[in-house]
């Protein structure tokens, strides 16, 4: 599956309250659930969600979870605002 290909998602409740935290910024925010989750993904919708005029960092625990975010995000415009590492 290409990156431009959209993929429908729906969200969870906790999930929608994740993002909404996020944009608004007014909430320090620890994400944990486990593996296989969609940690990433809510990370990543939330970003996207966010303002571009942000540039936001996304922190990986290891460098295989790293590179799987740079791979997603490489080129999509979307995330031009968003770095990790």
């Amino acid at each position: 599956m290409s990156a431009a290909t959209a993929i429908a998602r729906i969200w969870s409740v906790q999930q929608e309250a994740f993002f909404a935290a996020a944009v608004t910024g007014n909430f320090s925010i620890l994400l944990e659930a486990v593996a296989g989750s969609g940690k990433t993904s809510s990370c990543l919708e939330a970003c996207r969600r966010m303002s571009k005029r942000l540039t936001i960092a996304i922190l990986a625990y290891n460098k295989k979870i790293a590179v799987e975010i740079q791979d997603k995000i490489k080129g999509n415009p979307e995330y031009s605002h968003v770095r990790a590492g």
